[in-house]
């Protein structure tokens, strides 16, 4: 007897006879716990059919990746989901943020001047810093922003370099996703 999912199969081999003394051999496989294994089968056909389901693992894990990078901004920036389309076999589902802090971020900026907001204001501004994130890279640090105070009637910024935070949750997401994906089919299977 041998195990298939859960299911027991059993090989019956038999020599019959007929009348005439003519022989042949005769198998037959006797499947128990068929419904079991029916059951089995379409549990993990309805997972493996369902696409946002699929969807949702990966855009879960890209919000959870991205909500871990910016955990030590003093902005809180809030990440959604959306379920874009959906179609035979296929999901398209976004992962957003309004937050324009993210976004200069995320993508970078380039070299700019900043000036006070009134004309004859003057910028005041804490002269050593360190970054609370790196290009390429989820984790979170402290940052530093501290004196001494610099004063000046405007500052040439040299720009932010591009954390690509979205693209590097995207990849990790999608590698560990699909490692999960598995597992619940294989879960689901029994196995």
């Amino acid at each position: 007897m041998e195990s298939a999912g859960g299911a027991a199969l059993m090989l019956n081999i038999s020599t019959m006879f007929s009348a005439g003394d003519s022989r042949w051999r005769e198998a037959s496989v006797e499947i128990l716990g068929l419904d079991n294994l029916l059951t089995r089968l379409d549990a993990t056909w309805q997972y493996a059919h369902n696409p946002v389901m699929w969807g949702e693992e990966y855009s879960g894990r890209v919000v959870k990746k991205l909500s871990s990078a910016t955990r030590t901004w003093k902005t809180r920036v809030e990440f959604r989901t959306r379920v874009l389309s959906e179609g035979s076999g296929s999901a398209r589902i976004s992962v957003g943020t309004s937050s324009a802090i993210f976004a200069y971020v995320n993508e970078g900026t380039r070299a700019h001047w900043i000036r006070p907001k009134r004309r004859d204001g003057v910028l005041a501004f804490n002269s050593k810093f360190s970054p609370k994130s790196r290009p390429n890279n989820l984790q979170a640090l402290k940052g530093f922003s501290g004196p001494p105070v610099g004063f000046a009637k405007a500052v040439w910024h040299p720009g932010t370099e591009a954390r690509h935070f979205d693209e590097v949750a995207m990849r990790q997401a999608q590698t560990e996703g699909s490692r999960a994906v598995r597992a619940e089919i294989n879960r689901r299977w029994g196995g």
